[in-house]
This record gives C-alpha cells, sequence and structure tokens, in this order.
C-alpha cells in the first residue's frame, strides 16, 4: 500500500488536447495526484500560485507567445515540483537551473509517463516520512543533478545514482540507476570535462579512463593491483599512481 498522500497538481499548455492527454496518464499511471487546475493561459501559472495549494505543475514551455521560463525567473520562493511536458529538448540545461524535478518529450509514451509517475510517488513517499522524522535528510532536495538523453528522451538524474564514468575516446560511458533500473548512456563529452564538472562531489578519477562514485563502492580488492567493485557488480582497476591518492582521499 502506498504512503503517497493526494498530490495536488496543475497543467498549463496551451493545447487543449495535451492538457486531456495528460489527464488519462495521470488517472492511469499515478492515480495519487489529484488534479486542482488546468490552463492555456501562462499567465495563470502566477495565479494558480497565489490562489491555489499544489505540490507539483506539468508546464509546456512554449504556451502561445509566452517562454514558461520568463514567469518562472518571477518566482522567488519555489515550494513546489516542476515537470516540463514539450517536444523540445533543447531547454534541459535551463531546466537544471530552475530544479526541474523531470522532464516529458512530447508525444508522451506509457513507459516514460510511468517512469515519471514512479518518480512522483518515490519523492512524496520520502516527503511523507521525512515529516515523520525531522531528522532525516533529503538527499533528493540537495543533491546535484547530470542530463542524459537517452532514446529521444531527456533523464535528469541524481549524482548519487551514478555509478561511474568511463572514458570512450572524445565520448564517455555512464553506469546509473534510473527508476529502479540500471542503465548506461553515451555522452558526447570527455571525461576529462565531466570531471571538471563534478569537483566538489563524491567523485574519484581512480584512472585515465575511470571516473567513480566512492558512494558505490561495495569492496576494493587488493593483490598484485587494487580494484574497487561498484555496487552494480562492475569492477574496474586504480591505477599504481592513483592507488596512495584514493585510499587517503577514502580515509
Amino acid at each position: 500500500m502506498s504512503l503517497v498522500k493526494k498530490i495536488n497538481a496543475i497543467i498549463i499548455d496551451d493545447e487543449e488536447n495535451a492538457i486531456n492527454n495528460l489527464k488519462y496518464y495521470i488517472s492511469c499511471f499515478c492515480p495519487s495526484i489529484n488534479i486542482v487546475g488546468t490552463s492555456n493561459k501562462a499567465i495563470d501559472f502566477l495565479r494558480f500560485i497565489n490562489t491555489t495549494s499544489f505540490d507539483l505543475a506539468f508546464l509546456d514551455i512554449h504556451i502561445f507567445d509566452v517562454n514558461i521560463f520568463d514567469i518562472l525567473r518571477q518566482i522567488q520562493k519555489q515550494e513546489f515540483k516542476i515537470i516540463l511536458v514539450t517536444a523540445y529538448d533543447n531547454y534541459a540545461i535551463k531546466a537544471i537551473k530552475y530544479d526541474v524535478f523531470d522532464y516529458l518529450l512530447k508525444p508522451i509514451s506509457n513507459k516514460e509517463f510511468l517512469h515519471t509517475a514512479e518518480r512522483i510517488n518515490q519523492h512524496f513517499e520520502h516527503l511523507s516520512t521525512k515529516k515523520a522524522s525531522k531528522d532525516m535528510v533529503n538527499l533528493a532536495d540537495v543533491s546535484r543533478k547530470v542530463i542524459f538523453r537517452d532514446s529521444g528522451s531527456v533523464q535528469i538524474v541524481d549524482v548519487n545514482d551514478i555509478f561511474l564514468f568511463i572514458a570512450k575516446g572524445v565520448y564517455t560511458v555512464a553506469y546509473y540507476a534510473f527508476n529502479g533500473t540500471q542503465r548506461t548512456t553515451i555522452m558526447s563529452r570527455p571525461l576529462n570535462q565531466i570531471e571538471k564538472e563534478l569537483v566538489g562531489s563524491s567523485f574519484f578519477r581512480i584512472h585515465k579512463s575511470y571516473l567513480i562514485n566512492i558512494n558505490k563502492i561495495e569492496d576494493i580488492h587488493k593483490d598484485h593491483a587494487v580494484h574497487v567493485m561498484l555496487k552494480n557488480q562492475l569492477t574496474v582497476p586504480v591505477a599504481k599512481r592513483r592507488v596512495q591518492d584514493f585510499l587517503s582521499h577514502l580515509i
């Protein structure tokens, strides 16, 4: 039995069919969501904020001649989660800036919405548990995010859910968990650039080809060389010149 209480949500989209389509997916895959308002006008987003209590906002990006980010800039305190529902995938970087919870590409598929519904339920279950214990830290809210594009979809993944990055020439392969399943994706950036972007996080460069999340270490093997086994059961070597720095970093 789900611990999720009713989640109040609004939908803003300039296409009535898109609003009805979202309502259908919500009723099928996320019945814990209660739609408390819909509109095809971007300005109504501000009206809902001032007059309606809601936890979640499904927002199109281009609503007639208004870009939803122009309105988001006017919001001083955001106490709700945003899910962008759009035909454009080139706003993912901006979505990170505004702490967007998820990013659904139109046309929406059953599979992608089901993944989003699972994330919604997990998040609000976590919030319910947090309220019962004020000392609990909501890691999902404070963690950094990384954008992955996979099979036409855009995934905004918590850094804590990434196991490692492996260099493949000018590309990088990321191993991560998303909606309870282990996945990989190829990023069109070299490992050196990703390492710089993750400075100050839990990642450590153990080898010229491997950047691992030290929070995902399952075991460390020491024989003629040092190898790290991660919680996804993948084992990778530590370069000899990096062993001392690595072990010191763990202490």
